[in-house]
């Protein structure tokens, strides 16, 4: 692969692309006798975090509903879809 300063013009270019070059090659480069690989040191930990929903669809019979609750065990989620429908019946009646 030719060096990243032969595709940019100009002096300043072409020495801040020497500098990015020459971080790229030092996060890729083997660690000092392993062979392998380093991962460069800013990596970011994505997390998706699920927010409970209700979505609430109104029919000719009424209203029907669809509860999603997230928990660290079964029994605190089902507890919350529970105490979810519960509310629901009561504010839009029977499901």
């Amino acid at each position: 692969m030719p060096p990243l300063s032969s595709f940019v013009g100009g002096s300043q270019a072409g020495s801040k692309a020497a500098e990015i070059e020459k971080a790229v090659q030092s996060a890729t480069a083997p660690a000092a006798g392993s062979g392998v690989l380093r991962a460069p040191a800013d990596q970011q930990e994505i997390r998706v975090i699920n927010q409970p929903s209700v979505t609430l669809t109104k029919n000719t019979k009424g209203f029907n509903w669809e509860i999603k609750a997230y928990a660290d065990n079964l029994n605190a989620a089902i507890d919350q879809v529970m105490a979810a429908n519960i509310r629901l019946k009561t504010m839009y009646g029977e499901s």
